[in-house]
């Protein structure tokens, strides 16, 4: 099987994905007065993505400002809920307790379904959850903070409320082709490279901040069985990138291997560039759904298309004219 050696451009397509210290007399206190926090939505997202169909836990910090100081509440707590935007009711597996006329700040996230035990904190004094050297790849890291929060120690206190953002990028592949569903085209080998894979980002008054860091690395996409089908095209898996600059130096490589079901096998291989016309970036909250065409012709030069040439319709004979015997 021969290996040739090819370019091409792949074109993206930008998507709207798709924001105290504990003593004994706390146990007197109210159930009441237990903070508790209501979600108002997970902005769209799709398969692997959070969103407000699948949501149903985040991790909170929290704290209130003490005079000069501020004093913890919560430090990456668990928090539960049954569905997003119901105005149900979210509870933390740990309680705490409101105080009378605190100013609280509150900062949550999930990686996907999953807590960060390393690289994560939050300063409440300038509304700050920071997400310190993480590499991206599988989750969708999501994440709020609601700021400014009290209660006047009157009627029940109001639940905490978040809305939820996205904060990296997401990128997916569609492969296309002409060919007839008699082929089998398999991708293989697909990955980005070039790009920063691992860095530190921020959410300061539920607004994404940019995000830091120069550390590159491969972002691995699993194999694509067949793109010949009777739609003519197969997308890729999700993965989720850091959002950044210069994508018309990210590189992406792949092959493309073509078997017909006799004994015709024949791979090529191909990069291109992550480049968005004008931008030239990955934003966070943004869907980027790279499209390339693929034909057989371009795996294996030497093929030709079968092509057809009518040469004649017959013509009806002039009709016959047989009598019907009836009863």
């Amino acid at each position: 099987v021969e290996v040739m050696k090819k370019s091409l451009w792949i074109f993206g397509v930008a998507v709207i994905a798709l924001t105290g210290c504990t003593n004994n007399e706390v146990v007197d206190i109210p159930q009441s007065r237990a903070i508790n926090f209501s979600n108002t939505f997970v902005n769209n997202a799709t398969r692997a993505d959070v969103t407000n169909a699948n949501f149903t836990q985040f991790w909170v910090y929290g704290g209130y400002q003490n005079g000069a100081s501020w004093v913890d509440v919560f430090n990456n707590v668990k928090v539960s809920g049954a569905s997003v935007g119901s105005s149900a009711v979210w509870t933390p597996e740990e309680t705490a307790y409101w105080q009378v006329n605190k100013t609280y700040n509150f900062g949550a996230y999930a990686d996907g379904t999953s807590q960060l035990t390393t690289g994560i904190s939050y300063e409440p004094a300038s509304k700050t959850l920071t997400f310190s050297d993480y590499s991206a790849g599988a989750n969708d890291l999501i994440a709020a903070t609601s700021s400014d929060v009290s209660w006047d120690g009157s009627a029940d206190p109001a639940k905490v409320q978040l809305s939820f953002n996205h904060m990296l990028s997401k990128v997916k592949f569609t492969f296309k082709t002409d060919a007839v569903e008699t082929y089998t085209m398999k991708v293989s080998g697909l990955k980005i490279s070039q790009a920063i894979q691992t860095a530190t980002g921020t959410m300061v008054n539920n607004v994404v901040g940019t995000w830091s860091g120069d550390k590159t690395g491969e972002y691995s996409f699993a194999d694509i069985d067949d793109y010949a089908t009777a739609e003519g095209q197969a997308e890729s898996e999700v993965k989720y990138v850091i959002p950044q600059e210069g994508t018309n130096e990210i590189r992406v490589d792949f092959t493309v291997t073509v078997t017909d079901g006799g004994d015709y096998s024949e791979t090529g291989s191909f990069s291109g560039t992550m480049a968005i016309a004008d931008a030239n970036k990955w934003e966070p909250g943004l869907a980027y759904n790279y499209t390339v065409t693929i034909n057989p012709d371009k795996v294996d030069d030497t093929l030709k298309p079968i092509l057809f040439d009518v040469t004649t319709v017959t013509d009806w004979e002039e009709f016959t004219n047989p009598d019907l015997s009836v009863n």
